[in-house]
């Protein structure tokens, strides 16, 4: 019979059996079958001698000690030498906390390493996996909302969404609304002056379902609650916006932002320019003073239109001319020193196709070139016998 029949029989785990099985030279159940119907089947050990051996206790704990591996643990299942070193502290900790926080609280480790450990010393976890639904939660489905029966029993909305699919219980909303949310005027007067989320948590339902009903009512959302405390503006000004966001733990852009706001200037110190640095204005492109003084291309093009000051046009030389059309403009760009848009104007300009459509154009003149060489080739026509 196959392993799980052999595991239902004796009460023990299929990976046991399988164990046990390979520990004994004796092959599996389906390959037995498929000897006996090709007529090839091996000089193995009968399988009803396994399920004999099985019986025994003493084989059995014989058999277990010795079996390699074992991917699912039980009580009295003995780990493999290869498996780490575990310490007192370590194993006390195992049913106290889920096993995913006792893999973190030592480190270096998975939850799936501490579950096979708790398991092979028949230590239960510290919260069951299955809550078995009591007959009258079970009643209760397709009565109320699967949100808002999920809030009375203290399970999620999937779990309860779940558990009705399965038993096939029709939704309170496909009954005829029967049973679903009312809503009430003080329910109502919720929306759009607290986030959906919390509405959905006070009155019972989803943020999902919260949202549709404030959309048909054509509500407007919420706007987000300013948590900025006094401590967290105390910091704007004083580092990088970088840094405070990541002390805060928000995105560079929110402080930025909030900082701007408020009118706090920032703690990167202003570029002072000199006479002789205003005179380079103009004189060549914007990416040229900005490098040679070490400042950003859009430092120097704010500066420069402030005054009022036209760009410099690049001096094209013929060896930067002969770099049009041979590469992408970007490329072009960063070997110059000018912008992109300056180097696709004048490429446009000079009638040069981009280096990207010669690849097309070069590739379509292939595939033309092939067709024609494929039909200007003589047909080879079959020879016939002669009868």
């Amino acid at each position: 019979m196959p392993d799980a029949s052999v595991a239902q029989l004796l009460g023990v785990t299929h990976s046991t059996v399988w164990s046990w099985r390979r520990e004994l030279g004796i092959p599996s159940w389906k390959r037995q079958k498929g000897a006996d119907q090709a007529g090839r089947r091996t000089q193995a050990k009968p399988f009803n001698q396994l399920v004999a051996q099985l019986s025994d206790q003493a084989s059995v704990a014989v058999d277990v000690s010795h079996a390699p591996g074992g991917r699912r643990y039980g009580p009295g299942v003995r780990e493999t030498s290869r498996d780490r070193q575990w310490t007192q502290d370590e194993i006390a900790l195992l049913g106290t906390m889920t096993d995913a926080q006792a893999a973190r609280r030592i480190g270096g480790i998975s939850p799936g390493t501490v579950q096979k450990k708790r398991q092979s010393l028949g230590i239960p976890p510290a919260t069951p996996a299955h809550r078995p639904w009591t007959p009258g939660q079970i009643a209760r489905l397709g009565v109320l909302s699967d949100a808002e029966l999920a809030q009375l029993v203290g399970r999620s909305t999937r779990a309860v969404n779940h558990m009705r699919n399965k038993l096939g219980v029709p939704s309170a909303r496909e009954q005829g609304h029967v049973g679903a949310h009312m809503w009430t005027r003080e329910h109502l007067a919720m929306l759009g002056t607290l986030p959906d989320r919390e509405v959905g948590a006070l009155v019972g339902l989803s943020a999902y379902t919260v949202r549709q009903k404030r959309r048909s009512l054509r509500i407007p959302a919420a706007r987000p609650r300013d948590s900025w405390r006094n401590e967290d503006i105390a910091l704007l000004g004083t580092m990088p916006d970088a840094d405070v966001a990541q002390q805060l733990g928000v995105k560079p852009h929110v402080v930025t932002r909030k900082r701007h706001v408020l009118g706090i200037a920032s703690t990167r110190p202003q570029h002072v320019w000199t006479d002789e640095q205003i005179a380079l204005l103009g004189t060549m492109p914007d990416a040229e003073i900005a490098k040679r003084l070490g400042l950003s291309n859009t430092a120097v093009h704010k500066k420069r239109n402030q005054l009022g000051i036209a760009r410099a046009h690049h001096a094209w030389a013929d060896d930067e001319l002969l770099l049009l059309g041979t590469m992408s403009d970007a490329s072009v760009a960063r070997l110059v020193g000018v912008c992109i848009k300056s180097v696709n104007n004048l490429r446009r300009r000079l009638g040069i196709p981009s280096a990207k459509a010669k690849g097309i154009k070069r590739k379509s003149q292939a595939v033309r070139r092939a067709k024609s060489d494929k039909m200007a080739a003589p047909v080879q026509r079959p020879m016939k016998l002669a009868a």
